[in-house]
């Protein structure tokens, strides 16, 4: 569960800002959470992890993102291993100063998740375990000292969540690179007011469906091209076996037959 504790502690830098509010937080939200996204991303994942814009309202509640993308682990040809075009939150304003912060909905769309293969590991799993060993290390072991110092944790609630124009880039070394489509992801009710997520729970049901969905988008076409693969030889090997069956003057009058009806 810990592997998904980065989404969990980008929520938790935003709602945490909005609940803290005062005119130096207001005149600097913007940056201050896309620093702490910058800085916070690549203790978790090892790689890279850049925001290009932030814009929060506190008076709506409201916080946007744009530009979201977590880099591959070395070693892989793509640049990054998800990407989001867009993320915007609408956080229920009266939530904030209580236990359990609730957004009635949070939208993330122009979903990119790239699944690259590489002899027998992927990029994928190189990053989750990268992920996996940092959250278990120095750095994090500190942070969540600190919060258990701090004392109650705050906790989360997602009323809605769609993801929308989600997309898998394919990358394989046997049968090329390939787009493939994805259908509208929608999750309600993570969390209630009563009983929230923590930011580890939350990032783990965020990032569930959409990691769900693209290993079955990716396996079925993967399946597929097996499919077509193993059909391509056998046919090859059929019209190899029936080459060799035939004696140079049959293959000459069975050229001649073919000839009549094109190529």
């Amino acid at each position: 569960m810990k592997a998904f504790k980065v989404i969990g502690i980008l929520l938790l830098l935003i709602v945490g800002l909005l609940a803290a509010g005062g005119y130096y937080l207001y005149s600097n939200l913007n940056s201050l959470v896309k620093e702490g996204v910058e800085t916070v991303g690549p203790q978790v994942t090892g790689t890279n992890v850049k925001l290009n814009s932030v814009d929060i309202a506190l008076k709506d509640a409201r916080a946007q993102f744009k530009g979201f993308s977590v880099a591959n682990p070395a070693g892989f040809t793509t640049d990054n291993a998800f990407s989001f075009e867009d993320i915007v939150f609408d956080i229920d304003p009266s939530s904030l100063q209580t236990d359990v912060v609730v957004i009635d909905e949070m939208r993330i769309s122009g979903v990119s998740i790239t699944a690259e293969q590489k002899g027998l590991d992927s990029n994928l799993q190189a990053l989750l375990r990268q992920i996996n060993e940092n959250v278990g290390g120095g750095s994090m072991q500190q942070e969540q000292a600190a919060e258990e110092s701090a004392g109650k944790e705050i906790k989360l609630a997602i009323k809605k969540l769609v993801f929308s124009d989600n997309k898998v880039n394919l990358v394989t070394e046997k049968y090329g690179d390939y787009v493939l489509e994805m259908p509208i992801i929608e999750s309600v009710n993570l969390g209630s007011a009563s009983n929230g997520l923590t930011p580890a729970q939350m990032g783990k049901a965020i990032v569930d469906p959409l990691i769900k969905q693209a290993k079955k988008t990716a396996e079925k076409r993967l399946k597929k091209l097996a499919e077509e693969n193993i059909k391509d030889k056998a046919e090859a090997k059929m019209q190899e076996k029936l080459d060799s069956a035939l004696d140079d003057d049959a293959k000459e009058k069975l050229d001649k037959v073919k000839g009549l009806f094109g190529k």
